[in-house]
């Protein structure tokens, strides 16, 4: 991945790097992202907090107890990537995804 990089005379004005998605969470090429994967993280991100909201007024014991359960009332797993013998490398959730 080479910079690109603009300059005025000789100062350096900017410095763009362009980092490509994996796969699985490319849009229309690689340095774009697929909307409906962003939508689908923000709501993950949304379900936590919601999750430690209804959980505030536990113990800590209680809270990591009731995190674990929920945790593995949601995942299901991605049993295609599990078998692929040398899958995509690159996306850190291919083996789990959220219902």
């Amino acid at each position: 991945m080479l910079p690109n990089i603009c300059t005025v005379g000789d100062d350096l004005v900017a410095i763009e790097f362009l980092l490509p998605f994996v796969q699985a969470y490319m849009g229309e090429d690689k340095y774009t992202a697929n909307p409906e994967k962003i939508a689908t993280a923000a709501q993950a991100a949304a379900n936590a907090r919601a999750i430690v909201e209804k959980n505030k007024d536990r113990s800590d014991s209680e809270k990591i107890t009731a995190y674990k359960d929920k945790i593995c009332e949601l995942v299901t797993y991605n049993q295609e990537a599990i078998d692929d013998p040398s899958p995509p490398f690159g996306d850190p959730w291919q083996l789990v995804y959220e219902r």
